[in-house]
């Protein structure tokens, strides 16, 4: 029978009191001791270790809430500054609206003045008229025939309407420094409903000038001096309105109009390619339906 030697099935003798190994034995009591402050330092080298971490963590935080904080500050200033700002804004608009209203002012004054030497101009015009009749009447009595003093008369009667019409128009004009262009051409379409050509045409070209709606401000425009019978006017601004907007919702009338007026001026042969444009791009529409009845009588 072999006895086998199992050497690691217990330790050595000759490691009894050594501290360095994983389970020493044999040890005496000073040196258990010292092997459980040993044991101590390792687990307070570990807690301290961990508090070492956390506070790395902490500070880490800190500085996350510092950024913010400092995020906050900027933030703050910028507001700040944008409100002092938005007060200089509201400052100079209200400086502004005082001047606007103060030109304003000046401007009623001038239309009250204005109104004034109107009604002068025409107490004048009436008294000029007067004296112009009693004088031709003498040269009539004097020096020439009836027939020739009453055209003469016809005309000064006819003269004498349409300075006073003229008045009337420049009387009942609204002179307001408050009105938009948009309330321009406004005006202009109501204007040319009530078949008030002149004034219609008036408005729509200060609604031009102030460069609102232009292409369909010309539309109307053109519709205006048709109306009129003013058909190379119309013309020029027709052009004018599609030259600007050729997608007009207008387009029909306006080739029909186009058409008709350059008829009326003697471009026979133009008036028919605009006659050609509404059959081609709009078959179905009314005007095309008063083009064909229009030129079948031509």
């Amino acid at each position: 029978m072999v006895l086998l030697s199992c050497s690691w099935a217990e330790p050595s003798a000759f490691s009894a009191g050594d501290l360095t190994v994983d389970e020493p034995y044999g040890l005496s009591e000073n040196e258990k001791l010292l092997l459980k402050n040993i044991d101590t330092v390792k687990h307070l080298n570990r807690d301290k270790n961990l508090l070492t971490s956390e506070v790395d963590t902490l500070n880490n935080r800190i500085d996350g809430v510092q950024s913010v904080v400092d995020g906050l500050s900027a933030n703050h200033q910028k507001s700040m500054v944008l409100i002092k700002k938005i007060l200089i804004s509201v400052d100079e608009l209200e400086n502004q609206s005082i001047t606007q209203k103060r030109a304003i002012d000046g401007l009623e004054q001038n239309n009250s003045a204005l109104k004034g030497v109107l009604v002068e101009l025409k107490t004048l015009q009436e008294k000029n008229f007067l004296a112009l009749e009693t004088v031709v009447k003498r040269i009539d009595a004097e020096y020439i025939s009836k027939n020739t003093f009453q055209a003469l008369q016809k005309e000064i009667t006819q003269l004498r309407a349409m300075i006073v019409a003229e008045f009337e128009k420049l009387n009942s004009a609204k002179i307001s420094p408050q009105t938009t262009p948009a309330e321009l051409f406004k005006n202009g379409n109501k204007l040319f409903k009530e078949k008030k050509y002149d004034e219609a045409i008036s408005a729509f070209e200060s609604a031009i000038r102030e460069h609102y709606k232009p292409a369909t401000s010309h539309f109307y425009l053109g519709e205006a001096y048709f109306a009129k019978g003013v058909y190379d006017q119309a013309i020029a601004n027709y052009k004018e309105s599609y030259n600007r907007y050729k997608k007009g919702s207008y387009n029909p009338l306006l080739f029909l109009h186009m058409a008709i007026s350059l008829h009326k001026t003697g471009a026979v042969d133009k008036a028919q390619k605009f006659v050609e444009i509404l059959e081609a791009q709009y078959p179905k529409s009314s005007e095309f339906t008063q083009a064909q009845k229009y030129f079948s009588k031509k």
